[in-house]
């Protein structure tokens, strides 16, 4: 019982439980990339597919396809870029708050940075290829 009562432990447990909703909140930003990448693949194949003769459909679509899916895939990454510093910071400040090493590498951080460099890669390749 003495130990639920103690502040130093009842600290530290809510630094950790904190710390975890951090690396959830920025997994939720990790998929979110991914579905928004994705979406862009998608989109650039399908509208490619509808140029096909003797399917109609709207001009817009088939003449920005590409734009769409760069804008999609840049802006996703963008937003994982913004995401990845926040979660940083917040995850040094825990660390102080700890009294832990600065030195440690988070592989969610890891992992964002992967998505970044994915998104990054699509975007390029559906401005060069698009």
């Amino acid at each position: 019982m003495d130990k639920l009562r103690d502040p130093d432990l009842n600290n530290k447990l809510a630094i950790e439980n904190t710390e975890l909703a951090y690396k959830r909140t920025q997994l939720a930003w990790v998929r979110t990339v991914f579905a928004i990448i994705t979406t862009a693949i998608a989109l650039d194949q399908v509208v490619k597919a509808l140029r096909e003769p003797g399917v109609k459909t709207g001009q817009f679509w088939l003449s920005n396809s590409s734009l769409i899916s760069f804008l999609l895939t840049s802006i996703g990454s963008l937003l994982l870029i913004a995401e990845t510093f926040f979660y940083v910071k917040r995850t040094k400040e825990l660390m102080i708050m700890r009294g832990a090493k600065l030195s440690k590498i988070s592989g969610t951080a890891i992992l964002s940075l992967f998505v970044i460099l994915l998104g990054m890669l699509v975007s390029y390749m559906l401005v060069i290829y698009g």
